[in-house]
């Protein structure tokens, strides 16, 4: 199971590293959060969210990173 999302980390940083800037960058951005998430790395995730809203905030995955970084903020326990 991690080994799919840690194989997907590689995967969509190899698009940053190949393409920086590129058309995909949004969404590779976006997905790099999504995995590190599923890894139990949720701040590593947040940083990706938060790169890709800094660098892209008018794009579609910036706007699905407003959206989850809601929703998990949402779902945390109140201390």
């Amino acid at each position: 199971y991690h080994h799919d999302f840690r194989q997907a980390l590689l995967e969509f940083r190899k698009v940053l590293d190949q393409y920086p800037g590129g058309r995909k960058t949004p969404d590779a951005l976006y997905q790099l959060g999504v995995c590190y998430g599923d890894l139990f790395e949720p701040q590593r995730g947040r940083q990706m969210w938060l790169q890709l809203i800094r660098e892209f905030p008018e794009s579609d995955a910036a706007r699905l990173a407003r959206t989850a970084m809601r929703a998990r903020s949402a779902s945390r326990p109140a201390k």
